[in-house]
């Protein structure tokens, strides 16, 4: 998956190393045998599906999708599906994506964590009417979400590269950055990466920095109600960094979590503001990822949504804590229903009155009895 170009040596190695052709990507050769030939179709101008990749987190889906347009010669337009549910952003992404880039290069659509919300009907229409080529990537291949699309799609599934192959890597870059290694911490942290190897790389930097004999083992069946605690009540930022790696938790997940269970755990107003603020911190770097779709700010997202909150308080508290299961993904789940079922009726109506959905819901809707439906009318 990584190449081993040597660079900046103040990166994150999953960058410093990251690779740039096909000859780099280490692990699932057959599926880059199959890349190579869509390319090639796509070459020659013959009508080609759409490509979707899958595989587990960390194995290089959204490399791979770069290296794609790099050796095409296309430029890569990114975009994550959950900000493509809207009709107005698939019209402005297909009128902007069909046109070629400044220096006259095809440009290419790239929509990765396809199947993790509604916006497969977006995707799909995207498909449908799109000149440019387009790349997907999910971790779930078999998602019901995905059904429809994996009928439009030429599917490549990437497997978990072997501990083995990571551990042989990892000496590669150890010997690159010029150190000394003990042969146990590298087999170890192949074996405990189960396959990812961006974690791989981001706890054998660890180890290089720390310089710690044993790697901490990663524990992805880890629950977050064995995590939460441990962040809350540990006793420095490197042990509450380590205890939301050792999670197979998405760090925007037990972010939220954090978020509702401030004030449950910390007593003192002072860390509840403190910890506020530092929750803001990450939550502007997070809108800085989307914007820019620069990665790299993940860290700071990392540094102050965990470590700002574990640095907020003056002692850690250690009784039970009964934590709440974040409210703005109870209401999003609620307003989704909700959302449905008002289509649902809008539907009906404009069957009958020969009326768009949305006009029944914006003209017709908040004239009926209101008992019946006023509890819709603030989703408009």
């Amino acid at each position: 998956m990584y190449n081993t170009t040597t660079k900046n040596k103040s990166q994150l190695l999953t960058e410093k190393y990251a690779p740039h052709t096909f000859s780099e990507f280490i692990g699932n050769a057959s599926a880059v045998g199959v890349i190579k030939e869509w390319i090639k179709k796509a070459e020659r101008k013959e009508k080609i599906k759409p490509l979707l990749i899958s595989g587990a987190t960390g194995v290089g889906k959204t490399t791979l999708a770069q290296i794609i347009a790099d050796e095409a010669g296309w430029t890569l337009n990114k975009y994550v599906a959950s900000d493509l549910a809207k009709k107005e952003d698939t019209e402005k992404l297909k009128g902007r994506d069909i046109k070629k880039d400044l220096f006259g290069r095809k440009r290419a659509i790239f929509i990765d964590e396809v199947g993790t919300n509604e916006s497969a009907a977006a995707i799909s229409d995207i498909i449908k009417s799109s000149n440019a080529p387009v790349i997907l990537a999910t971790d779930n291949l078999w998602s019901k979400k995905l059904a429809a699309l994996r009928a439009y799609c030429e599917i490549v599934q990437l497997k978990k590269i072997n501990s083995r192959s990571i551990a042989k890597y990892l000496r590669e870059i150890g010997e690159k950055e010029g150190k000394k290694v003990d042969e146990k911490n590298i087999e170890q942290i192949a074996a405990n990466s189960s396959g990812d190897l961006r974690s791989a790389l981001n706890d054998f930097q660890n180890y290089l920095i720390s310089g710690e004999a044993v790697i901490p083992e990663r524990n992805r069946s880890q629950q977050i109600f064995k995590t939460l605690p441990k962040i809350f009540k540990s006793p420095d930022l490197k042990t509450a960094l380590e205890e939301s790696d050792k999670s197979e938790l998405d760090l925007d997940f037990l972010i939220k979590w954090i978020e509702e269970n401030v004030p449950l755990e910390y007593k003192n107003k002072e860390e509840i503001e403190k910890s506020y603020y530092y929750l803001s911190k990450a939550d502007i770097f997070r809108a800085r990822i989307m914007r820019q779709q620069y990665w790299a700010f993940l860290r700071y997202v990392k540094m102050f949504g965990i470590g700002g909150v574990t640095l907020s308080k003056e002692k850690p508290y250690f009784g039970f804590v009964r934590y709440n299961f974040p409210s703005v993904i109870k209401k999003l789940s609620g307003l989704k229903k909700r959302r449905g079922a008002l289509r649902e009726i809008a539907k009906k109506i404009g069957e009958k009155t020969h009326s768009s959905s949305k006009r029944v819901i914006k003209e017709f809707l908040p004239y009926l009895p209101p008992s019946r439906f006023s509890k819709y009318f603030e989703l408009n």
